[in-house]
């Protein structure tokens, strides 16, 4: 008997986010099928809504994605929060 392997597409989307956007982050992409790595996209900087833009536009052509987020998502300060942690906190609330 054959067993088929699942098709496994995704995008893996690593993202240095800084205190608010003023200031430029880092991104970069690795992009994934069935059969292994399929490209790498240099880390590049972006603002934070650049950075949004990023991921929706491979999120678009691959359904699944996957944000990994250098840094703490969470912390204390009293000048609120930064995007990434609003974004974070409502995946997680």
């Amino acid at each position: 008997m054959r067993i088929e392997r699942p098709q496994k597409d995704v995008w893996i989307i690593g993202f240095d986010s800084v205190w608010g956007d003023s200031s430029a982050s880092a991104i970069c992409a690795l992009d994934y099928d069935e059969f292994g790595w399929l490209s790498f996209e240099v880390p590049r900087l972006v603002r934070f809504k650049k950075g949004i833009e990023f991921v929706r536009e491979r999120q678009a052509s691959r359904g699944c994605t996957l944000v990994v987020i250098d840094q703490p998502t969470i912390v204390p300060n009293t000048r609120g929060s930064r995007p990434v942690e609003r974004v974070a906190a409502s995946l997680i609330c």
